[in-house]
């Protein structure tokens, strides 16, 4: 027999055991729904130099209840919650390896929701600006980004058409735009989209750098 069973007598294990046998296995398996519990949590991070929690908040909680606003957040204790410390790995692994294994890598992709602007959305991690110049694109940028620079290329002309800025998400302001290429509104984009043989499937966008210091109009 195994050392942690030699710590039971064979008379009170066979019991349980016992007990245990004659359990309804088609009760036990049933859903059970949970009670609610209303109980505020007291989240503290665990160390074993802790002093015993739960007696100091019991033998608190009549100088809590002498505040009226206090005695109706906290009728009854708090439920006790224990939080994990910081491990050896935590302690000896730097953040900027944290950020060098686990950071989301820099580039311009699709939100991968299957939104409506999501086929018009390039994969990459660079873009050119009206300049013809190629840039790197700094963070990691799709389709629901707020507050960013953008650019519009057209495929069929293989370059970048425009350059501009938003407050809002890259979402929202495509279908605006898009909806002026198709309605043939007045404006740069729309006539470069409508001219002879251009249609919008020759329309891409980059997201190409947010910004978090300035906000952008919308």
């Amino acid at each position: 027999m195994s050392s942690r069973f030699q710590l039971f007598e064979n008379n009170e294990l066979e019991g349980q055991l016992t007990k245990t046998d004659k359990l309804d296995r088609r009760n036990l398996l049933k859903y059970k729904s949970k009670k609610k519990n209303d109980r505020v949590p007291l989240v503290i991070t665990y160390s074993d130099g802790l002093p015993n929690i739960h007696s100091i908040v019991k033998q608190r909680l009549t100088t809590l209840h002498k505040s009226e606003r206090m005695r109706e957040f906290f009728p009854i204790p708090p439920i006790i919650a224990f939080r994990r410390d910081k491990n050896i790995e935590d302690i000896l692994v730097h953040k900027k390896h944290n950020n060098m294994f686990y950071k989301s890598s820099n580039g311009s992709e699709p939100c991968g929701k299957k939104c409506a602007i999501c086929n018009y959305v390039m994969l990459t991690t660079s873009f050119f600006g009206t300049d013809g110049e190629e840039y790197k694109i700094k963070g990691n940028l799709n389709c629901k980004t707020q507050n960013l620079i953008y650019s519009l290329r057209c495929k069929k002309c293989d370059k970048t058409v425009y350059v501009g800025q938003t407050g809002r998400t890259l979402y929202d302001r495509m279908m605006v735009t898009i909806s002026n290429v198709r309605n043939k509104k007045c404006d740069l984009i729309t006539e470069h989209f409508n001219k002879n043989g251009h249609t919008l499937r020759d329309f891409q966008m980059v997201e190409s750098r947010r910004h978090s210091a300035v906000k952008f109009p919308d």
